[in-house]
């Protein structure tokens, strides 16, 4: 997992903001995910199935993850804002509110 996580890391001169921590972090994020439902479906019906809250993390999943150190160009009341209205199923573009 981690020979592959690495063949995303980019040097300094082919990516100077380093966007590939992000885009490594991402692929991290989602193998983790599916990692972890694989482990604690095992031998489960859907019944049986804990909540994604209370799944057991295998030890080799374990990984840091690396963090950009690029400036958001959002505020951190844009991107509050944008989780807030994304969980009632509406989104903000350039003002304008759509459902």
């Amino acid at each position: 997992m981690t020979a592959f996580l690495n063949t995303k890391e980019k040097s300094k001169e082919i990516d100077p903001e380093e966007i590939w921590k992000t885009t490594c972090t991402d692929y991290l994020r989602r193998i983790k995910l599916l990692i972890r439902w694989l482990h604690n479906a095992r031998g489960r019906t859907q019944d049986q199935m804990r909540d994604e809250s209370d799944w057991i993390t295998p030890d080799f999943v374990k990984i840091k993850e690396k963090k950009s150190k690029r400036v958001s160009p959002y505020s951190v009341n844009e991107i509050w804002e944008g989780s807030i209205t994304a969980k009632r199923g509406t989104r903000k573009i350039n003002g304008l509110q759509i459902s």
